[in-house]
């Protein structure tokens, strides 16, 4: 029997019922404690991570890079999302667009309110529209404090994190565009990190977010904006730019005119984001040379989310020049080295 037989039999063992709030159509799953996830298959190679079912309040849900269809064939997982209708395909998606896609949430009540935290591998090379997104009827969204998209991922759909409940996001350098809604109504999201590689931010991208939010974008070039990205063009919010930058953004954002620009000045500290205040980790910058102090692990990051160098206590090391996070704990400081 070939693999592509093979595959067609465990479709038709492992597709269950089709029951309210049961996902139908899907190629294989993994059931862990408080949660189940359910992968389709993409190609011989790749899977997407199609739904998300929760049990218990305070999971802390990790997907997988590399999933085991019912014969022990391994898949990577390079996808998270959902197809609305059946006439859609992987090949079809219009990530501006959120008509042909749905939540990744299952059974959903109030359960992803109480999601503890969410790890995306990385493996994971796209997030579809509306992947993990709330609904402002139903009074849910994606309940994690902080969330770290991995340096891989070249796409966010439209609407992805919609009502999500993070105060704290980072978006990698490959992300070229922040599209509709993507982090519309996310009304506790106060840092964001965008990568230097977005160049356009669309209608009510950071639609009501927190008050007063820091922003901070290391594109050199300013990203074009919509004048409808954010609540209103009186928004306020602090936004770190590259060294040399703030009068170009400040031009081609005029728009926003209660915008505070700040340029991130060699070897500054350009703000902590989420957790408890920074009193246990130190961070200084002298030239190439990154020097961090606390009192547990310490974790060097790029802005991408690759892991660049770790130790314990005190950290001394040399970098090329970039944005890296340092983190320590729930700490997490921003700095520039040059």
């Amino acid at each position: 029997m070939n693999r592509l037989s093979l595959m067609v039999l465990a479709l038709t063992m492992s597709s269950p019922t089709l029951l309210a709030g049961v996902v139908e159509n899907y190629d294989f799953k993994e059931n862990h404690t408080g949660y189940t996830l359910y992968f389709k298959q993409i190609n011989d190679n790749e899977a997407r991570l199609m739904q998300l079912n929760i049990d218990n309040y305070d999971t802390e849900i990790v997907i997988p890079s590399v999933v085991k269809d019912t014969y022990g064939y391994e898949f990577k997982v390079t996808a998270i999302g959902q197809l609305y209708k059946t006439n859609y395909n992987d090949k079809d998606i219009d990530f501006s667009y959120m008509g042909q896609c749905t939540s990744i949430f299952g059974v959903v009540y109030d359960y992803p309110n109480y999601i503890k935290s969410v790890t995306i591998p990385e493996s994971v090379k796209t997030i579809w529209p509306l992947a993990f997104s709330g609904s402002l009827k139903d009074g849910y969204g994606l309940g994690c404090k902080s969330l770290t998209i991995p340096g891989n991922v070249t796409e966010i759909g439209a609407g992805a994190f919609l009502f999500a409940k993070f105060e704290q996001v980072s978006i990698p350098d490959a992300v070229k565009n922040i599209y509709i809604e993507t982090f519309n109504h996310c009304v506790n999201l106060k840092s964001i990190n965008l990568g230097n590689g977005v160049i356009e931010i669309c209608n009510d991208a950071f639609h009501d977010i927190a008050n007063n939010a820091e922003i901070h974008i290391d594109a050199v070039t300013p990203p074009q904006i919509s004048k409808y990205a954010f609540s209103s063009n009186g928004y306020k919010a602090k936004v770190f730019v590259p060294y040399g930058t703030s009068e170009d953004y400040r031009s081609k954002w005029s728009t926003f005119s209660e915008l505070t620009f700040v340029e991130m000045e060699l070897g500054q500290t350009s703000g902590v984001t989420v957790g408890k205040a920074p009193a246990e980790l130190h961070v200084e910058c002298n030239h190439s040379n990154l020097y961090a102090t606390a009192a547990s692990v310490i974790r060097i990051y790029s802005i991408s989310g690759t892991l660049v160098h770790s130790g314990s206590g005190v950290v001394n090391v040399s970098l090329p020049a970039g944005v890296y996070l340092v983190k320590s704990g729930t700490d997490v400081v921003k700095i520039l080295v040059q």
